[in-house]
């Protein structure tokens, strides 16, 4: 299911249905082509879960803010729409740039993961479950410097830090939807782990690092010795 107020969205958004098609005013006269970061089409578990039933199931990951009965998130910017996530709670269609670097009308910018972490929480001990996103603060993918060429794109910002999450996840059109990975499973590395330009200090290939002994092997890769030895 999803609310009113994300169908209102989808109207144009799913990329089914023509942009410039109002209820209120009926066909308003658009031009130009949307891009299709922007279509997501009638299959939404490649995006981000809404309109999710409250109250939620109790999860490490998730704010305790957001298991009141009056939910919210951590930050005030970050609003929730009739206690539920919708998309406006992360996006403002009235404000292209209150993320200059990233202007995809969002409430607030997202570096370092900012707006993921109104709602996601690496710090939670719930009943002795595990929290995934436990130790997330020291883990290289939140503090590496290494400059982001974003091609192919991993978030929009300069640095694999600045990036955060959104370096291997996707909020919309994800590959591995499970997990929304910008790949299915492992091949979510390789948009940075390619041995190429696309972060700087370039990282070696991800498939050259599972010969290793310490690692778990795979059918034929196609690394080279020096790659190897690289790693």
């Amino acid at each position: 299911m999803v609310g009113s107020s994300s169908k209102l969205c989808l109207s144009c958004h799913d990329g089914t249905v023509a942009p410039g098609q109002t209820l209120a005013f009926g066909k308003v006269l658009v031009s130009g082509t949307m891009a299709s970061a922007a279509r997501f089409g009638s299959d939404l578990r490649g995006s981000h879960p809404a309109d999710m039933k409250s109250p939620l199931v109790e999860s490490p990951e998730i704010a305790p803010q957001l298991f009141g009965a009056s939910p919210t998130t951590k930050d005030p910017a970050v609003k929730l729409v009739k206690n539920t996530v919708e998309c406006t709670t992360c996006h403002d269609p009235h404000a292209q740039g209150k993320d200059r670097i990233v202007p995809m009308f969002l409430v607030r910018d997202n570096v370092r993961g900012q707006l993921c972490l109104s709602c996601h929480d690496p710090s939670r001990v719930v009943n002795g479950q595990v929290n995934y996103l436990a130790n997330w603060a020291v883990s290289v993918h939140a503090t590496a410097t290494n400059q982001t060429s974003n091609q192919p794109y991993v978030g929009g910002y300069s640095t694999v830090a600045e990036n955060a999450c959104e370096g291997c996840h996707m909020s919309h059109n994800a590959s591995g939807q499970a997990r929304l990975l910008r790949g299915s499973d492992e091949l979510a590395c390789n948009s940075c782990h390619n041995g190429g330009s696309g972060i700087t200090p370039a990282r070696p290939t991800y498939s050259a690092r599972l010969p290793r002994a310490d690692t778990h092997l795979r059918p034929a890769t196609t690394c080279t010795t020096a790659q190897r030895e690289q790693c």
